[in-house]
């Protein structure tokens, strides 16, 4: 999936519905933040928002039909679509932390994110899940600058 800048009418409404996106889980896991943000974006001017949509067209994310309304192309779609995981087979993904109590809003915020991709407690730190979500749970644990107390492994079960 495509990376984008903060646009209006995309992290306004958009994002911020979107299961798994960035904007998504600020709402649900730093509304304070999120609506600091929203609050920012709405002070946007008339040309900054015509130039954003300009580029979604130049990107190939909005085209005009026939009638002159502005339509999402299939890639515009997949860009706004939300993130969906393939099973592993025959493997699973495993998460092993240790994140410390002075960073227990860390861990809190790590443990919800695995429970959305339904890891299952194997031990205190230790969760597995068949999907296929390395990149996302990577990207979430360099978010959180926990790479040195969170490492990732794909493993198969042998006996």
């Amino acid at each position: 999936m495509p990376r984008f800048k903060k646009s209006s009418t995309k992290y306004l409404v958009l994002k911020a519905l979107i299961p798994y996106s960035r904007e998504n889980l600020k709402l649900s896991f730093h509304p304070a933040a999120f609506f600091a943000d929203l609050e920012r974006q709405k002070k946007i001017s008339k040309n900054s928002a015509r130039n954003s949509f300009n580029r979604a067209i130049e990107k190939g994310l909005v085209e005009m039909d026939d009638m002159n309304i502005p339509r999402l192309t299939d890639e515009g779609i997949r860009s706004l679509a939300p993130f969906t995981s393939k099973k592993l087979k025959g493997a699973k993904l495993l998460a092993i932390f240790d994140i410390s109590e002075a960073e227990r809003w860390r861990r809190d915020h790590l443990r919800i994110t695995l429970r959305e991709f339904s890891f299952k407690q194997i031990q205190k730190s230790v969760w597995a899940t068949d999907l296929d979500c390395f990149d996302y749970i990577k990207a979430e644990i360099i978010n959180l600058h926990l790479e040195n107390q969170v490492k990732l492994f794909e493993a198969r079960e042998i006996y």
